[in-house]
């Protein structure tokens, strides 16, 4: 298996995301070549979500620990889990707008 752990998995994710915002910025900005970074990015972190949900056991992940305190399980394990969601999705409108438009 490529990942093996949820530091790794983690990792993906964060540089799919770096890849995909460099390729938005660069790309609508400046060179449009590099607008095929945002796919390859969203693909990116499509597999990092694969490996999360395919190596986690869901209900370990989101338990409230005893040494946690409401405000650090909010945002340590909602919050966070969340907005990875919410910027995937906006990588693949991203991705779709591209290819709609007939820009890749």
């Amino acid at each position: 298996m490529l990942i093996k752990s949820s530091k790794n998995v983690t990792a993906v994710i964060l540089f799919g995301s770096a890849i995909a915002l460099m390729g938005y910025i660069i790309g609508h900005n400046w060179v449009q070549y590099f607008q095929w970074f945002i796919p390859l990015g969203t693909f990116i972190v499509f597999l990092g979500i694969y490996y999360f949900f395919k190596t986690v056991d869901l209900a370990k992940e989101f338990e409230f620990k005893d040494d946690d305190d409401f405000l650090a399980y909010f945002w340590n394990v909602l919050v966070l889990k969340i907005w990875t969601f919410i910027i995937f999705i906006w990588m693949i409108l991203g991705s779709l707008k591209l290819i709609r438009n007939g820009e890749i």
